[in-house]
């Protein structure tokens, strides 16, 4: 199964589970997920889904590599979604 690339797609990347929508209801009004710059943030279902892929993982396949290579996104990408994951 191919990472979510679309905010629509995250919920069904997670075998469509609903607690997915519930973590991003839960989270989507914390400040870390909304600013007032040009460089729009991506979409928190994507932010979600990459930081839940990163901490479902365990063994090789948790290096922070191997999820760069999974979901195209920088070392610096991954690490700022799981610390605005875990601070809401």
């Amino acid at each position: 199964m191919y990472p979510p690339n679309q905010p629509e797609n995250c919920g069904n990347f997670f075998h469509g589970d609903c607690s997915f929508g519930c973590l991003c209801e839960l989270i989507k009004d914390d400040p870390l997920f909304h600013n007032n710059s040009q460089n729009k943030q991506r979409a928190l279902e994507i932010q979600l889904a990459i930081d839940l892929g990163r901490l479902g993982s365990n063994g090789n396949g948790a290096s922070i590599g191997k999820i760069q290579m999974i979901y195209g996104v920088g070392a610096g990408t991954i690490g700022g979604y799981t610390k605005k994951i875990i601070h809401a």
